[in-house]
């Protein structure tokens, strides 16, 4: 296109409908309509629903074999194919209605007329009609359906192969509007073989076979990634003995395949089945091995794909019935098999990055077999199982599954408001057609880059970082494990993309750890406090010159003679104090304290010990609201199982009081981290939710007066797991926090930066800043370079202590030309869902769909 005008519709920007709001509505957010004509903002809390197991209805009342079926959203049926036992194996096809849970039936057809076998279908969004694949006596053929109401009718046979082939299975590419065939050739040794189908009227044809894996394809499955637009083949291989994965991408009538990944480990896998989880951009894969059925989770790149850890799903027999569906409303994926008891049986499972967890066992019917397939009711919202069943001669059966989820309105998306609605007023919505243009379509979306690790030393534990403001330089310290383990210091120059650090100095004597440290802007100097020698609480200035710093004119202070740990300081500009968050060991009950610290001259003294939490405390985090001159200090409170918990110091004097303690969500939290985000006035909270397996969750407080209150945690993106060491700091120029930890999957150094976006948070992508194992993180925003700084210890690499600069930026707005999509809480994104809103047209503008 040349020119705006050729996106805009005629009278676009004038199609705004004058709607009463259910619910206060912001400007710029997106609306559902509701049955009694009023809009309500898109929500994912529109509606609890239950687990449920529908009634099994029978559509055959003959044996039925090789049961596939696929779904029409766009006129609401089912199509079920199947080999009629009852009628000499003949290749057969009913429409389905789902109505609520029950299935009801129109009249099967023939679509062949012999006996037929590995029977698949397809929908194809694109012709509007269903393509039924299958294998008569020999070859693969085949055949365009089409359905008017409860009535299927067929076009003409189309022949693909006419080698003696065995199992196969198919696809449709939406983004290429394709139907993608996939089988083991038995005329060429089972060699993997493709073909891409391009539907025209109540016809079909293909292209040319293309060979994916020129070794044995065993009962290979497929799905389309509807992300990447990739197709993805999932077979066993008798030549590795492994489950292998392949990535296609469609190109006119012609496919490629990428190299293969490999999955499983004992043997050729069976029963290999793909499907796509949108949400999580992942692909879930079930086979089995033996008696054994597993899962386990892909991830696309390009034209690879690669798998995480496989975790079993339930024993199965020697049963060859398996399908997965993807439930985008829950956003899981339902397995349906039959377990080694017969029992036809469904597992939820929800997918969380390169892992998933399961439900329990749902007992769909006493007895369940051969091949079947699922489909997902995008309209009821269910996964519709089609099957035999054995306990009932063998009839053709089906049922409904649906998991436990809360439901979101988004299908029901009408549009975008105009301004602001206060609830039951009326106000402008711009509908499908239209144009909106609103600052505040989107949350800024911010964006982490990593530069080249830099070396503290040769070896460094227990890191801590602090920013010089005066000296415009990152001082660290850490326990140096080649010099008696004594408490040292490395002052780093952060120059564009790296930083550098200069020699090295001793700062105590004796063996140290718990290291943590925190500028003083008033005296210019930093301060670090640690354990000493494994049995005292200790601290001592230092004073930055160029690139290294100088602790002569200080002494070291003690300020608790126990064994303290887990402690953390931050300084109090307004008191001008240093405050140390700590706890006590367990021959004192792990109380948490905190002491003011006291500089004058070059003495430091400390008041007395205050108890913040009354009980066992653990991973003190401690940071300063400057425009409440508080000290807000955050733990996990071991006396209240161990719910994550802030509590608001106030400073007066050599001492410090607190107000009442604030549980920030009742779930067992570890690994806290605390930063102040000054331009949003907030204190944001980070923790590993242990109870969530140990899924990132970051929480926004408030503070008022003495007391703090806290928003929902909001899990990372990419349903990233924390392995430990969470740090965190504010870049207060693009207004980003930076969320530093060790990932639980490898134990990679990972950023999650992240913006405060009303009363949630908008996430960038994750970014790994090392791949090794990573410990002690410590972060620090260097205002002078405008750039992050995460010192951290390798502990891959003989725990060298090193640092490494992040540059942090934001995307504003829309991305002009790309597909927004209307996510189940409401808000727009570019990731893929049921709801398309429509094609940025600015960065602030959207032409909605229509």
């Amino acid at each position: 296109m040349s020119n705006l005008s050729d996106l805009l519709p005629a009278g676009g920007g004038a199609k705004v409908i004058t709607a009463t709001a259910d619910g206060n509505l912001t400007t710029g957010q997106t609306v559902a309509l509701q049955s009694n004509g009023t809009v309500k903002g898109v929500s994912s809390t529109a509606r609890s629903i239950s687990e449920a197991v529908g009634t099994a209805a029978v559509y055959e009342s003959a044996t039925s074999d090789d049961n596939s079926v696929a779904y029409d959203p766009t006129n609401k049926k089912l199509l079920i194919v199947y080999s009629d036992a009852g009628n000499s194996g003949y290749g057969t096809a009913v429409v389905a209605t789902l109505s609520g849970s029950t299935l009801t039936y129109g009249t099967p057809a023939v679509f062949h007329s012999a006996s037929c076998s590995f029977i698949t279908a397809v929908y194809s969004s694109g012709a509007g009609k269903f393509v039924v694949t299958y294998k008569p006596g020999s070859g693969g053929n085949s055949i365009v359906a089409t359905v008017s109401g409860t009535t299927v009718s067929f076009g003409s046979t189309t022949q693909w192969s006419s080698n003696n082939l065995d199992y196969h299975d198919s696809a449709y590419d939406s983004g290429n509007d394709k139907v993608v065939v996939t089988y083991g050739d038995g005329s060429q040794s089972d060699h993997g073989y493709s073909a891409v189908g391009t539907v025209s009227g109540t016809s079909i044809t293909f292209g040319s076979a293309v060979e994916y894996n020129n070794g044995n394809v065993f009962q290979p499955g497929l799905t389309y990634d509807s992300t990447s637009g990739k197709v993805v083949v999932v077979y066993g291989s008798s030549s590795t003995n492994t489950g292998r994965a392949q990535v296609g991408t469609v190109s006119g009538t012609s496919i490629s395949w990428g190299s293969a990944g490999t999955y499983g480990s004992n043997e050729k896998t069976r029963v290999n089945r793909a499907v796509h989880d949108v949400g999580q951009n992942k692909i879930f894969v079930a086979y089995r091995e033996s008696a054994d059925v597993f899962g386990i989770i892909g991830t696309v790149s390009g034209t690879s794909i690669s798998f995480g850890t496989r975790d079993s799903m339930m024993t199965a027999g020697t049963t060859n019935f398996a399908s997965l569906a993807y439930h985008t409303a829950a956003q899981k994926v339902v397995y349906s098999g039959r377990k080694s008891n017969v029992e036809l049986t469904a597992i939820i499972c929800t997918v969380s990055g390169t892992t998933f967890s399961k439900g329990s066992d749902i007992k769909l019917a006493n007895s369940g077999d051969e091949n079947g397939y699922s489909a997902y009711d995008s309209t009821e919202e269910q996964v519709v199982v089609a099957y035999r069943d054995v306990g009932n001669s063998n009839y053709g059966t089906a049922i409904t599954i649906t998991p436990a989820y809360t439901a979101t309105n988004s299908s029901d998306f009408a549009g975008i408001t105009n301004q602001a609605i206060n609830n039951s007023a009326s106000g402008e919505v711009v509908v499908e057609g239209g144009v909106i243009t609103n600052s505040s379509l989107v949350p800024d979306v911010p964006v982490i880059s990593v530069g080249t690790a830099g070396d503290t030393s040769d070896t460094g534990q227990h890191m801590a970082a602090a920013y010089d403001a005066n000296a415009q330089r990152v001082v660290t310290f850490y326990r140096d494990n080649n010099n008696s383990n004594y408490g040292t210091s490395a002052v780093g120059t952060v120059s564009g993309t790296s930083i550098t650090f200069g020699t090295p100095v001793v700062f105590n004597s004796a063996s140290t750890t718990e290291c943590t440290a925190a500028y003083n802007s008033t005296a210019q100097k930093v301060m670090v406090a640690f354990n000493s020698a494994g049995s005292t609480g200790k601290a001592i200035y230092g004073a930055v010159s160029g690139t290294t710093i100088d602790f002569s004119s200080y002494t070291v202070t003690q300020f608790d003679s126990n064994n303290i740990s887990e402690m953390q300081v931050v300084f109090d500009t307004n008191a001008e104090k240093m405050v140390i968050a700590y706890k006590l060991p367990g021959s004192e009950s792990q109380l948490g304290k905190a002491v003011v610290g006291t500089l004058s001259g070059t003495t430091l003294s400390f008041g007395t010990a205050v108890t913040f939490n009354n009980a066992a405390t653990t991973k003190c985090a401690a940071a300063y609201d400057s425009t409440n001159n508080k000290v807000v200090i955050s733990y996990s409170d071991a006396g209240n199982s161990n719910y994550p918990t802030s509590i608001v110091g106030t400073v007066s004097g050599t001492s410090i009081s607190f107000g009442s303690e604030t549980v920030i969500a009742n779930v067992s939290g570890s690994y806290i981290a605390t930063t102040y985000d000054s331009g949003n006035q907030k204190i944001i909270v980070s923790y590993q939710d242990v109870s969530d397996s140990n899924a990132g969750k970051v929480a926004i407080g408030t503070v008022s007066g003495t007391n703090i209150t806290f928003g929902t945690p909001v899990a990372f993106p990419e349903s990233l797991a924390v392995g430990g060491w969470l740090s965190s700091a504010y870049d207060p120029d693009n207004g980003i926090v930076a969320l530093n930890f060790k990932n639980n999957s490898g134990n990679a150094g990972t950023c999650v930066p992240a913006i405060v976006s009303g009363s949630t948070f908008s996430f960038g992508a994750s970014v790994v800043f090392e791949t090794g194992s990573t410990e002690y993180t410590s972060t620090v925003y260097d205002t002078n370079a405008d750039k992050f700084v995460v010192a951290f210890n390798d502990g891959g690499a003989s725990d060298q202590g090193r640092a490494v600069v992040q540059t942090s930026s934001k995307t504003v707005g829309l991305t002009i030309g790309s597909t927004y999509y209307v996510q189940d809480d409401g808000t727009l994104a570019t990731t893929s869902s049921s709801v398309t809103a429509g094609k940025a047209l600015a960065n602030t503008t959207l032409l909605l769909k229509g």
